[in-house]
């Protein structure tokens, strides 16, 4: 893909974690409720994009961690329970199936035609669990992506948690990181 005009200058404030009271009703995280959704490469972030914004462009850009993190990694649970059938139309029988089925409903796509609150709402409840009361202390989330199933990221902070290059700030997660700011075309819109 290449770059369709000329760069704005942004921060981290700016293409990090949305303000919570312009968040909106996502797989992981409630209206109101402002999470940082990553992806490990831009080609996925792109995908994800397109899915929910109808604008020919996606701006994407680098972060970085400022320590570790502790993620629950649903992308490789798969192989880590030797289980690559598909969840059961059952209720889950033990943890491990709860958890296989979890994150195969994860990675389903949605569609945005009103109902998605109701769709998103046992995703939320669950991330809701790892945030808050979780005896792992987990930062994040790492999935696969409903558009083209690669990896995403949700990390548990909000605009305050992500920060500028050359910022200290205690609470920040998350730094940009210099000049990976780009603009990407989107290719296969409608129309």
């Amino acid at each position: 893909m290449r770059a369709t005009r000329e760069l704005p200058r942004y921060t981290a404030s700016t293409i990090g974690s949305t303000p919570n009271h312009r968040a909106t009703s996502n797989r992981l995280s409630p209206a109101g409720t402002s999470l940082f959704y990553g992806s490990a490469d831009p080609a996925t972030a792109v995908s994800e994009i397109s899915a929910h914004d109808g604008r020919p462009f996606a701006a994407v850009a680098a972060f970085e961690t400022t320590r570790a993190v502790t993620m629950v990694d649903l992308v490789d649970v798969d192989q880590k329970a030797g289980d690559p059938a598909p969840a059961p139309q059952s209720a889950p029988g033990t943890a491990m199936d709860f958890v296989l089925a979890f994150a195969r409903g994860i990675s389903v796509p949605v569609r945005r035609d009103g109902r998605e609150r109701l769709e998103y709402a046992p995703t939320q409840i669950i991330t809701e669990y790892f945030r808050h009361l979780s005896p792992l202390r987990a930062d994040g989330i790492r999935f696969h992506s409903a558009q083209n199933h690669g990896v995403n990221y949700v990390l548990f902070v909000g605009p305050e948690g992500c920060t500028d290059s050359l910022s200290t700030s205690p609470c920040a997660l998350l730094r940009l990181v210099p000049g990976t700011e780009h603009v990407r075309e989107r290719a296969g819109l409608p129309g």
